[in-house]
């Protein structure tokens, strides 16, 4: 018996910064995806939604990559989109933060 032995080289690309993000923060649509973006409002201390059309990129467990339509550091709003507009009054609330995993595991309840 021989044995046959090959090199074969895989091309993998430059590492890339992507912005990630849980994937409850999109919002999917006949229109398209997209995500709620907190402002705040003329300079003063009220927090607004703003809605802002994204494109997404790879799936990795809870996660999503996005490669246009937000920026790094904006924040973004992951739970209650349903009841958004532009221009709605927001509270930041993370004491209800849903989980969000690059490889989450099965774990028995």
């Amino acid at each position: 018996m021989s044995s046959i032995h090959s090199k074969i080289a895989i091309s993998t690309g430059q590492p890339e910064r992507l912005v990630t993000l849980p994937l409850t923060a999109i919002v999917s649509n006949p229109y398209g995806d997209s995500v709620f973006l907190v402002d705040r409002k003329n300079g003063d201390k009220t927090l607004v939604a703003r809605q802002s059309f994204v494109r997404t990129g790879l799936v990795r467990g809870d996660e999503i990559a996005v490669t246009q339509g937000i920026r790094e550091g904006e924040t973004v709003v992951i739970a209650g989109q349903v009841k958004l507009h532009n221009g709605s009054p927001v509270v930041i609330d993370n004491s209800h933060v849903p989980a969000s995993e690059a490889a989450p595991s099965i774990t028995d309840q």
